[in-house]
């Protein structure tokens, strides 16, 4: 038995308050994540091209010259800054033409690091508008977006760190577009004991038996003996290696379960309340026009 129209829509009202005042906490908890996640990329990144360059790789780092060092060490402290400042950016990706943060009247201002951040409350004041009204499945839609987001960045860096790599010479320049990009698990792949790296064993092909068809068919057909096998150690970053290895972010991360936990309870309920609200406004127009014969 469901309950009446008037009702249910107090009801729905009250759910989507309550998803209204989730999505401060919930931006406030990614606003804190994104900052500290953004910090242990670079941490990992570089720490994961010192390991490619020192234990992966450490003849071909060993034939650049003193400036070309200096230079690629520079270019990927460049790239860790860059993809911090990219994370950031991200928080405020758009939500039914705004950004959450204004959609739901939230006060952010930047601090000196421009990291985005709640105002603080002064005495007497919440620091935060009334939640407005907040469909929970366009927070959700937010959300899933906003993680998407992240690993495609995670997905970016990997590749532009590892054709700076290639650049250098410190991986071979034959390699397949897709190695670069680390996005293909190949069945090549080794374990490492370093988080954010991948092992690889490749096959190096003539490069014009990938440009020509017949060439590609010959080649299917020559012994794998033949085909010269090298082992590459390049960058592949990986969210839950990075979580798992600082402790602050995977704090973050915990806390952020959490609030898509509650959220994704409300939708649930939000969604029954709407199938609810159907059924009694049906059952308003059938007695409506119903008469005894």
């Amino acid at each position: 038995m469901v309950g009446s129209v008037e009702q249910i829509e107090y009801d729905i009202a009250a759910l989507e308050k309550a998803v209204g005042k989730l999505a401060g906490e919930l931006h406030q908890a990614y606003a804190t994540y994104l900052n500290n996640l953004g910090k242990a990329i670079r941490q990992q990144l570089i720490m994961a091209t010192y390991q490619i360059c020192t234990q992966g790789h450490p003849e071909e780092f060993l034939e650049l010259s003193t400036s070309d060092r200096q230079r690629l060490q520079q270019l990927i402290r460049q790239l860790a800054q860059q993809v911090q400042e990219e994370l950031r950016n991200h928080l405020e990706m758009p939500i039914l033409g705004k950004n959450l943060a204004e959609r739901i009247g939230l006060a952010v201002s930047p601090r000196a690091t421009n990291e985005p951040r709640l105002e603080a409350a002064q005495p007497g004041e919440s620091g935060v508008k009334p939640a407005p009204s907040l469909p929970p499945d366009d927070l959700l839609y937010w959300q899933e977006n906003l993680e998407d987001a992240i690993y495609q960045e995670l997905q970016v860096t990997s590749h532009a760190v590892n054709r700076l790599l290639q650049q250098f010479d410190i991986l071979p320049k034959q390699l397949p577009e897709e190695i670069l990009q680390a996005e293909q698990r190949s069945e090549a792949m080794l374990s490492s004991s370093v988080p954010n790296l991948m092992n690889l064993l490749v096959e190096v092909r003539d490069e014009r038996a990938n440009l020509e068809a017949e060439l590609e068919q010959e080649a299917e057909l020559e012994d794998s003996s033949e085909v010269p096998v090298i082992h590459i150690v390049a960058i592949h970053l990986r969210l839950a290696e990075i979580e798992f290895t600082d402790a602050t972010v995977n704090t973050d991360r915990t806390r952020i379960r959490t609030l898509v936990a509650r959220l994704k309870a409300l939708n649930q309920e939000h969604q029954r309340k709407q199938r609810d609200w159907a059924i009694a406004r049906a059952q308003a127009a059938w007695r409506a026009t119903w008469t005894e014969a």
